[in-house]
C-alpha cells in the first residue's frame, strides 16, 4: 500500500508541474514533411525542457483560436501562411516566425490589416551571405565575380548581398528574371561574366522547371553552383549550405524558451547551426578535391573570429 501510496503522489506531483507549466505554441502553414519535421523537432526540445506544446495547422477550423485558448506565453508560426494569420488576430503575444526566407519575412510585414500588437522575432530560413561567400571563396580562392540570379521574391536581398561583396573586395555578376522564359537567357548571361554562381531562393528562378537547365549550363561553363538546399547539390550544384530541421528546431525552440522567460531576443537571427554537403563529382569535373568535414570546421572557425 505504501508503494502505490508513493507512485501515486509521484503522479500527482507531476501532473501539478505540467498543469504549471508554460504553454508555446506552434501554428504550422501546412501539413507538408518539411514542416512537420520542423513542428516535431521544436515540440522534442520544449517538452524536453518541461514546456507544454500544443500545435494547429492553419487550415483547421477555428486553428489559431484553439492555440490562444490554451493561452500560451509565445507563438512559433512555421511558415508565411501561418506568420500571416497570427499577424491578423488581436494577439498581443511575441511571436517567432521560423522556417521562412528572409524576404518572404519582410514581405509579410509590409501587408496591410496587421492587427498583432506583439512583438515579432525571425529565424530566417536563408544562410547568411557573409557564410556563403566565406564557403565560395574557400572553395574558389581567384574567385573575383559572384553570378546571382534575382527573381521578383529575392530582388528586395540584393543591397544585402552587394553589401557582403563589397565587404570581401568581391563583384556580383548579376542578372534579374522577370518571366519564367527568360530563366535560360538570363543564365547564359550570368555564366559569361562570373566564376561561380550563387543560388538564392526565388521560386520563379528555381523550381523544378528550371534547375535542371541552369545546373546542365553552370557544368558545361566549368562553374560551381553554390546553392541553398542538398537536393540542388545532389542534382549537380558544387556545394550547398542549409540548416537541417532538427537544427532550425532547436533554434527557435530556444529562441520560444528565452521569451517565454522574458529574456531579451534579438528582432532577427539567421541559422546559428548549419550544414554543407558536397558534390564530389561535379567537384572531381571542376579539378577539385573537397573535404566536407573539413570545410565545414573551417567556416566555423571564420565565424567565431571576431
Amino acid at each position: 500500500m505504501r508503494f502505490r501510496a508513493g507512485w501515486l503522489g509521484l503522479f500527482w506531483w507531476c501532473a501539478a508541474l505540467t498543469a504549471h507549466a508554460d504553454v508555446l505554441a506552434i501554428l504550422h502553414s501546412e501539413r507538408a514533411p518539411s514542416y512537420a519535421a520542423v513542428g516535431e523537432a521544436i515540440q522534442s526540445e520544449l517538452e524536453h525542457a518541461g514546456h507544454v506544446v500544443a500545435a494547429s495547422y492553419v487550415a483547421e477550423v477555428n486553428g489559431l483560436e484553439s492555440l490562444l485558448a490554451r493561452s500560451p506565453k509565445v507563438v512559433v508560426t512555421l511558415g508565411a501562411a501561418a506568420l500571416r494569420t497570427v499577424l491578423a488576430s488581436d494577439t498581443r503575444l511575441p511571436v517567432v516566425a521560423s522556417l521562412i526566407p528572409r524576404s518572404a519575412f519582410e514581405r509579410v510585414l509590409r501587408e496591410p490589416g496587421r492587427k498583432s500588437t506583439g512583438p515579432v522575432h525571425a529565424i530566417y530560413l536563408d544562410q547568411p551571405f557573409s557564410r556563403q561567400l566565406d564557403l565560395m571563396q574557400l572553395v574558389v580562392p581567384d574567385l573575383k565575380h559572384v553570378g546571382v540570379l534575382w527573381g521578383p521574391d529575392s530582388q528586395s536581398l540584393r543591397p544585402v548581398l552587394q553589401a557582403a561583396l563589397l565587404a570581401r573586395g568581391l563583384q556580383e555578376s548579376g542578372a534579374t528574371v522577370a518571366q519564367a522564359t527568360s530563366v535560360g537567357e538570363a543564365t547564359r548571361q550570368v555564366l559569361q561574366e562570373s566564376d561561380a554562381l550563387l543560388s538564392i531562393a526565388d521560386p520563379l528562378v528555381y523550381n523544378s522547371s528550371t534547375v535542371t537547365n541552369i545546373l546542365m549550363a553552370s557544368y558545361r561553363a566549368k562553374q560551381g553552383v553554390f546553392a541553398f538546399s542538398p537536393a540542388y547539390v545532389k542534382a549537380g550544384a558544387l556545394a550547398g549550405l542549409y540548416t537541417t530541421p532538427a537544427q532550425i528546431g532547436a533554434h527557435t525552440a530556444e529562441t520560444a524558451r528565452q521569451l517565454a522567460r522574458g529574456a531579451t531576443v534579438p528582432a532577427v537571427q539567421y541559422p546559428v547551426d548549419f550544414t554543407l554537403s558536397v558534390n564530389e563529382h561535379v567537384a572531381r569535373s571542376l579539378g577539385l578535391s573537397l573535404d566536407e568535414a573539413a570545410l565545414s570546421q573551417r567556416l566555423r572557425r571564420l565565424e567565431r573570429k571576431p
